[in-house]
């Protein structure tokens, strides 16, 4: 599955699992800290799991973030026309965005597999990947490796 599709997906999982904890988001005498704990343990693992194989580029960290900021607005009941700025929310909800997470979940699972030997799967995976080869002409695809490159 490549990573747009699995983020729809992912997406749709995680809807799913919100609407089923409506209730809780929307009471009045559930305290905003046990909503956001509740709302990463259920909603946001759920998105985020095997998020470090996705290979993003801007429009895709942009996507995953608002649909990050969409269930964060939605738990503090912030609706239009009431708005709130982006920098705002993260504050009031003391978290950062979930490309920031990926980023740091994909160069940890680099760093596991390079601390791998030399005798499982992905590790020869990526060896042969990084060995010596003529580029193609054209711009280069995005893989994962590139975007890990640049953290």
């Amino acid at each position: 599955i490549d990573a747009t599709s699995d983020i729809n997906r992912r997406y749709g999982l995680a809807i799913s699992a919100f609407n089923k904890l409506e209730k809780i988001f929307n009471s009045r005498t559930v305290s905003l800290f046990t909503k956001l704990r509740i709302f990463y343990a259920y909603v946001g693992s759920i998105f985020l799991y095997n998020s470090e194989l996705w290979t993003t580029n801007v429009l895709i960290n942009n996507k995953i973030d608002v649909i990050q900021r969409n269930f964060l607005r939605k738990i503090l009941n912030i609706r239009w026309p009431k708005t709130i700025r982006n920098g705002r929310l993260y504050s009031i909800t003391k978290r950062k965005n979930w490309s920031l997470t990926i980023r740091q979940r994909a160069f940890s699972w680099l760093e596991h597999l390079l601390r791998l030997n030399d005798q499982p799967l992905a590790r020869k995976a990526l060896a042969e990947y990084l060995k010596a080869r003529k580029r193609l002409t054209g711009r280069p695809k995005e893989t994962w490796i590139s975007m890990v490159k640049i953290l």
